[in-house]
């Protein structure tokens, strides 16, 4: 029998491959623009097929009621345009989206897992088990010894241990439920495809600490130092290596994760010697170190929205923070994501001195799953709140969130 002639695919005619383009995903769109210039011109004929926007806008990551259940979308602000990914089980819709960092979600399945998820390559890592956390125990099924809740224990930070004397010791989650209370902020040091990437945790759950570096088999408890709770939010400074976390009395402390032992530092002392707001930290791109409050208020039904934000700098000579109004230039992302700058001059789509903040109450989104989630705009300039990205198709669960998408692994 006679081969078949050697086809050259590089030869396709260009209105055939901008059909065939148009089937695809983002991933796969992505990786045949790069199998030869002719394929790649074809990718660029047509502008509906363009998906570098991605990589240069910030996008907000949701799932869709038009879309199945295992769609990611990716709404990118730069050109208004919606781009539908297929990600790699558990149901994205099934997830706790926790976080988001270097263009990798942070999301936590049915069973309370942390999974990082890159919804633009579709690579997927898991974390180590949840088992392996301090404050972590199971209860199994009398007969078939199968996973039937968590439960979930309080740590004493002065004893280093999970506390036996206290009147209430414990509580007890099922699988699904655990996820809500040990996952309050999610950080990263660097891109988790890296292999060098450290992840740290505020449970909800006593506002403590747990970091592992990818490829651990475990979790580590931080109790450094007795005052190592009521944490609100943290995130990871390239400058220095180290963590900054914040407290909800405005205190902040460095965590340094390089060593044997973690170290913790006080560096800025704390503002009130009350928590009345939720807060948020992060390093501006002019080198300041930023605070910024949040207040809530309830409305229709129970319903939770946003009514105040505040921006503040760190003076840390003074150890006093100063409020701001002016962000030089730059739009701030806040969320269930590691808080950002981007400087409107290269993102003209953005509003200078505009907070752009997604839900992130964690009493209401968590006791509420299914009710509305608000994405917002917020003006300092003009102290004014407006509905921001309106969609009748995005779903409430997961938690829309921020990110900045990456290629990276």
């Amino acid at each position: 029998m006679e081969e078949a002639p050697e086809r050259d695919w590089s030869q396709l005619p260009a209105d055939l491959l901008i059909l065939i383009f148009g089937t695809l995903e983002v991933p796969e769109l992505l990786s045949s623009a790069t199998v030869c210039r002719s394929w790649r011109a074809g990718y660029k004929l047509d502008r509906r097929l363009d998906a570098s926007s991605l990589f240069r806008s910030p996008c907000l990551a949701y799932s869709a009621a038009d879309r199945e259940a295992d769609v990611a979308t990716l709404h990118c602000l730069s050109d208004d345009r919606r781009h539908h990914i297929t990600v790699p089980g558990p149901l994205f819709r099934g997830r706790y989206v926790v976080g988001s960092s270097h263009g990798w979600l942070i999301t936590a399945d049915e069973k309370s897992e942390l999974l990082l998820v890159n919804p633009i390559t579709r690579a997927q890592i898991a974390l180590p088990p949840v088992m392996t956390m301090k404050n972590i125990g199971l209860r199994l099924t009398r007969r078939e010894k199968a996973l039937h809740s968590y439960v979930l224990y309080y740590l004493d930070l002065k004893a280093g241990c999970r506390n036996r004397n206290m009147y209430t010791e414990r509580e007890f989650y099922d699988p699904g439920e655990a996820r809500y209370f040990l996952y309050k902020r999610v950080a990263l040091s660097g891109d988790p495809s890296s292999g060098n990437c450290i992840v740290l945790i505020i449970h909800w759950f006593q506002d403590q600490l747990s970091f592992a570096r990818v490829g651990d088999i475990g979790w580590t408890w931080i109790h450094a130092e007795p005052y190592c709770s009521h944490y609100q939010d943290l995130f990871y400074n390239n400058e220095d290596g180290l963590f900054y976390a914040l407290r909800g009395t405005g205190e902040v402390h460095t965590i340094d994760l390089s060593g044997p032992s973690p170290v913790v530092k006080v560096i800025f002392k704390e503002v009130v010697n009350y928590i009345d707001n939720n807060k948020y930290v992060l390093r501006a791109p002019w080198g300041d170190l930023i605070q910024v409050w949040r207040d809530d208020d309830v409305i229709n039904d129970g319903e939770w929205i946003t009514n105040k934000l505040v921006v503040y700098k760190m003076d840390l000579v003074q150890q006093k923070v100063v409020e701001v109004k002016d962000l030089k230039g730059y739009a701030l992302f806040l969320g269930f994501n590691t808080s950002f700058f981007l400087p409107v001059t290269t993102f003209p789509t953005l509003k200078a001195n505009c907070i752009y903040h997604t839900d992130d109450n964690m009493e209401y989104v968590c006791g509420k799953k299914l009710s509305r989630r608000h994405i917002v705009a917020f003006s300092l300039d003009e102290n004014v709140f407006t509905d921001f990205l309106p969609s009748d198709s995005r779903l409430n669960w997961p938690p829309p969130i921020w990110i900045l998408p990456s290629y990276a692994g």
